[in-house]
């Protein structure tokens, strides 16, 4: 993954590139799905490339032992479901309670009924046109939260907390000096 990263940011500097000026090495986030979730854990301390990871977004992790999640770069979402039976939000404790410990900050929010699959993939209409796939019922959460990690619109924040702190869902908070919404 982080060689995904070093690659765009590569790509951002190149004048021959469609990446050329459009890739922010500065503002870089990860999001993974199930196995992808565990390695975005793994990811979010670039160190070890170089690179700083300003936040991260786990969906329903699995295999988040892999690394110490206390070590990112910055805050994390990890996201999961009540009906998970494949990477149940118990299995990804450790992962919540070491992200509590860190000075990153973070939080864990678990969708009522929410599965492994139908939550965080919604099926296209199209499938010829991926820009068209969205995250289901994860979709939105993510989104506010990209943009106030990537795009600073701190405004964005309240209307975070103020969904997650609604039904369907329900989230813990860890803030932090480097976190607060």
């Amino acid at each position: 993954m982080l060689q995904c990263v070093q690659w765009l940011a590569h790509q951002a500097v190149d004048p021959e590139s469609e990446y050329f000026g459009v890739v922010d090495a500065t503002r870089i986030g990860l999001a993974g799905h199930s196995q992808g979730g565990g390695a975005v854990i793994k990811a979010g301390d670039g160190e070890p490339n170089g690179f700083d990871i300003s936040a991260v977004v786990a969906m329903n992790p699995y295999g988040p032992g892999w690394v110490d999640p206390g070590n990112q770069d910055g805050p994390m979402m990890l996201i999961g479901g009540t009906d998970d039976t494949t990477t149940p939000v118990s299995s990804f404790i450790k992962v919540w309670v070491a992200i509590q410990e860190n000075d990153q900050g973070g939080l864990l929010a678990v969708l009522e009924g929410g599965t492994h699959n139908d939550d965080a993939w919604a099926p296209a209409d199209d499938f010829d046109n991926p820009q068209n796939y969205d995250f289901g019922r994860y979709q939105r959460v993510t989104e506010l939260w990209w943009q106030y990690h990537l795009n600073g619109k701190v405004d964005v924040g309240r209307q975070l907390k103020r969904e997650l702190t609604t039904a369907p869902w329900s989230t813990e908070f860890a803030f932090t000096d480097n976190f607060r919404l």
